[in-house]
Formats: C-alpha cells, structure tokens, sequence
C-alpha cells in the first residue's frame, strides 16, 4: 500500500498503476504465459456446448430481437453444429493472434461475441447458470481496454510523441491489472447482492445457509439419484406420521448440521467469506496482494465445493492464472535477486509441498474434514495443470513443482513486510 501511494504521489496514479512500475510490472514474457493460460481458459470453457435450438427465456442479448433482425439471423443459430464449427474456427484463429499479442483490437471482438452469445443462449432457457461470467467479462474488459489502449497510441504516434510507459508496447500491467479489477469486481457485486437479498442481515442469517446445503444436496440427488447426495445425520421424527412426506426426510448432510448446531461459528466462518469478496480489488496493489487475495479465494470455493456441492471451476481458474499466477512469481525470482529464496528455502518449500501432496494422496479417497483441508492446501498448485490432459505423473510432478513455488512465493512476500528486501 505505501509503495503505491509513493509511486501514485510521485508518477500519478495511472502511471503507477499501469506503468509496471514496482511489483505490478508485466513485461513480455510473463505478458505472454497470462495470454496463453487465459486463452486455454477460454477454450476449455467453450468445450461446454449444450445446443438449445430454442430461447423460451430469453436473456442478455437474446432479448434484444432488434438487434438480431438487425443482424439478420437468431441467436438460436448456435444451436446448429455446423455454424458452431464455424464459430470455434474463427475463435481459434482469433486465440493464436491473442497469445501471440498481435492484433488485439480484431482478435479480442471474435472471442468475445462468441463466448456471450453461447453463454446468453444457454442462460436463455429459463435457469441462469453464473460459472462462466467471469470468463466473459475478463473477455469484454480487455476487449475495451485494448481499444483504448490503440486510440491512445494512435493519438501519441500521429502527434510523433513518445508513448507514455502505462501505454508502450510490450507492457502488459493493464492485461493483469484489469482482468484482476473485473474479477474482484464481480465478487463485490455478490457482496451487494448478499446484503440487497437479505437487508444487510446477511452475517446474522448466515446459520442458514445450511438449509441450502440441504437444498443443493436434494437437487443434486434427484438430478442424478446418486445416493451419496442422501448421506448424512438422520432428520428428527415427525410428531406424526405422514406417508405423503415421510419418504422425502432423507438424512441431512453432516456439514448442514454441524452449522445448525454452531451458528456463532458458522458466522465467522462466513464472515471471513464474506470480507474476502468485500475487500479483494486490493488485490490489484502489488502481487503479493494478489496471491494473498488469490489463494484465499481458491480455499473460499473450495470450501463452498465442499459443503454445497456447487463449485465454480472457471472462477478458480481465472484466479489461479491472474491471482495466484505461479509464473509470474517465477518470473520475478530469476529477474530480480532481491526475490529469490536461498537454497535452503527452496529446499525447506519442496519439502514442505512433498509432505503436503503426499498427504493430499494418501486422503483422496477420505471425506474427512482432513482430507478437506489438505485438498484446500494443494488445489492452487493445481488448478493451472488441471488445464492440461497431461499423463498421471507429469501433472503430479508440475504439482508439486508449482506447490514448492507457492510455498516460496508466500516466504519471500512475508520476508518483504517484515524486513523490506535489499
């Protein structure tokens, strides 16, 4: 925080935030592994291809029928394989001109009127599906700001001027900047949400919240009749029998339970949800911020995966590659001296994340709180190789590979509060 508002005071506020100066520096390796991790994001999120030929709800931009008969043709028209071919095709070529950062202000449009307009087919259908909007929105966001960005460098390269850093080719601090803005932005958005639904007694009710695990459970057990959605502590009996209901007093989950029991707990522990969202655009201060916020936000889901069965796979992806974002840490340690751990840190980090991913291992199978916890403590090592259909023991390895690196990404980021690096 002191390091940008003496950058702010110094440079102004644009210039220290965008200009890559201090720990938001984005150069053009670190540019370049974002753009690529993003654009498999994007990618494995347009794998999900429900084809609805039909809008009965419709939505977003479904519901602007002047604009399709402007466009002449419906959104429906996604549902047809072929022209969906087509569209992935398009995407393809616009991802490879994305990663390779040429181009951006054609290739950004493609990608993104794409990825909206499936996603506003899909959520035209009567129940909105929120798991891929934050992928649409970073899409949109970077979309604009590379707009922007040309304007301005078309401004400075008519008037035969310098660009300013914040807009120089080969800085790419906006790219993780904003994409970080957005995404913190749209768990702000849930904040309000929570506080709007509830009447700001969102904390107070949050006990409650068990009801919908109970909720979530039941959806998810008559969805699939899988029995484990049934498992759990039986329900007290009804004062009178009731053939009509009676078969529907399936067991209750155990976490429900537990939080029904313990509500000042459940209220801190929801509490500390609840101000994770509230407080992550600090996140854009300075890396380290960001993995704080990062790996806090990856427990957060994990955690709601966990209890509610209700999991947000893109969120944590778009997460792990801007928040926590292991390359860029790698990246600033073999740069600058001043970041990189002895030897015997690395060496006390790997075996740390050994004995963590062994751990992991050894209790997958659990349901334990145990095993819960030691999921929650290796996942962010694994959302990024989680991308890949890489074989069993190369994605372990790269797991313990990029754990070892958190590990030693935390170490350096505590040692430069307590004691500012040389």
């Amino acid at each position: 925080m002191t390091s940008l508002i003496r950058e702010t005071r110094t440079h102004g506020l644009k210039e220290a935030l965008l200009g890559g100066t201090g720990l938001r520096e984005v150069g053009r390796l670190e540019g370049f592994v974002l753009r690529f991790l993003f654009a498999v994001v994007v990618w494995r999120s347009l794998e999900f291809y429900p084809a609805y030929p039909t809008a009965p709800k419709p939505v977003g931009l479904a519901a602007w029928p002047a604009l399709w008969e402007w466009l002449g043709w419906e959104i429906t028209r996604l549902s047809d394989p072929a022209f969906w071919a087509q569209c992935l095709t398009w995407v393809k070529v616009a991802l490879v001109f994305y990663v390779l950062g040429f181009a951006l202000p054609l290739a950004l449009p493609v990608i993104t009127v794409v990825h909206i307009a499936i996603r506003t087919l899909n959520n035209s259908q009567g129940a909105a599906h929120h798991g891929f909007q934050m992928v649409s929105l970073a899409l949109l966001t970077q979309m604009l700001v590379v707009w922007f960005l040309a304007a301005v460098r078309g401004w400075y390269f008519v008037r035969k001027n310098g660009f300013p850093r914040w807009a120089a080719p080969g800085n790419w601090t906006w790219l993780w900047v904003y994409t970080i803005a957005i995404a913190a932005a749209s768990y702000i958005i849930s904040v309000c949400s929570k506080l709007d639904e509830s009447k700001g007694q969102w904390l107070k009710n949050s006990p409650y919240v068990a009801t919908q695990i109970v909720k979530t459970h039941r959806q998810n057990y008559y969805n699939s009749l899988d029995p484990q959605f049934i498992q759990g502590v039986q329900p007290a009996t009804a004062p009178v029998a009731d053939p009509a209901t009676d078969r529907y007093r399936h067991p209750i989950p155990a976490s429900a339970d537990w939080l029904g029991r313990h509500p000042d707990l459940a209220r801190l522990i929801f509490g500390a949800g609840f101000f994770l969202e509230l407080l992550v655009i600090l996140a854009i201060l300075d890396r380290r911020a960001a993995l704080l916020f990062g790996l806090g936000l990856v427990s957060l889901h994990g955690s709601i995966a966990w209890l509610m069965e209700l999991s947000f796979p893109f969120n944590e992806r778009i997460v792990g590659v801007f928040f926590v974002n292991a390359a860029g840490w790698l990246i600033l340690m073999a740069k600058d001296p001043a970041w990189r751990p002895s030897r015997k840190v690395w060496l006390f980090c790997l075996l740390g994340a050994t004995v963590l991913l062994a751990a992991h291992l050894a209790t997958a199978a659990s349901e334990s709180t145990l095993a819960h916890f030691l999921d929650l403590a290796h996942h962010p090592a694994a959302i990024i190789p989680g991308l890949f259909n890489w074989p069993v023991a190369i994605k372990w390895a790269v797991v313990l590979a990029t754990q070892t690196l958190l590990v030693a990404s935390v170490w350096v980021s505590v040692k430069s509060v307590l004691r500012r690096p040389a």
